[in-house]
């Protein structure tokens, strides 16, 4: 048990978080052009970063998806989001 514990804790994520960073500018700059391709793009970006625990950028991404679903009228889910 302990050596499965020390090798997780050992394991780097996945993604970094200037891959996370980017993901989401990349969401950002879709926004007007494509919101469902940058909801996608964002949900990404907040799966990583909650893998990597980092709370910051979890914030982040929660808020833009919360208005990526209002730019897609799913008013539910965005104050869900936003909350």
């Amino acid at each position: 048990m302990r050596r499965m514990v020390r090798a997780a804790q050992r394991q780097k994520p996945v993604v970094t978080g200037p891959e996370v960073d980017a993901q989401i500018e990349c969401a950002r700059g879709q926004r007007r052009s494509n919101p469902s391709a940058a909801l996608e793009q964002a949900l990404l970006a907040l799966g990583a970063s909650q893998a990597m625990q980092d709370a910051r950028r979890s914030a982040v991404c929660h808020l833009l998806c919360a208005e990526l679903r209002f730019d897609l009228s799913d008013f539910q889910r965005s104050c869900a989001d936003g909350a």
